[in-house]
């Protein structure tokens, strides 16, 4: 007779910030996401793509966990705005399935596109906003 499989734990997940890339905290085990610095990748898709990849499992089997997103961005451009975009629906599909979730946006105050960005996520995605819009410190 086998034994019940146990969950794999899903390894934590960072890169240290770069020139026009974030540094990038996943902490899996306690559900803290976090997004820091300047966002402004060459290549916004390949970039992603890379969080996306260990994220999206994640988040498919939260079963009804907890996570929270912190953006904390001091400079964002279009095409990362848009990738965020698509992780905002990753973590609306997972709060959709009874999973609680928790975004908490910080800007630079001289970055219109991060605040612009918030008014969007506030409207497309307003079960996960967890406060208003504050600066980065």
């Amino acid at each position: 007779m086998l034994s019940p499989a146990l969950p794999v734990a899903r390894p934590d997940f960072y890169l240290a910030p770069g020139a026009a890339t974030p540094e990038v905290d996943f902490r899996f085990h306690s559900g803290r996401l976090l997004l820091r610095g300047v966002s402004c990748p060459e290549d916004a898709a390949v970039f992603y793509d890379r969080l996306f990849r260990p994220l999206t499992p994640y988040l498919a089997n939260l079963d009804h966990g907890e996570v929270a997103l912190t953006l904390a961005l001091t400079r964002l451009d279009a095409d990362s705005a848009n990738q965020l975009l698509t992780l905002a629906d990753l973590l609306n599909n997972a709060q959709a399935k009874g999973s609680r979730v928790h975004c908490h946006v910080f800007h630079d105050e001289d970055d219109a596109r991060l605040q612009a960005f918030h008014r969007v996520l506030a409207h497309e995605f307003p079960g996960l906003l967890a406060a208003p819009l504050a600066q980065v410190a």
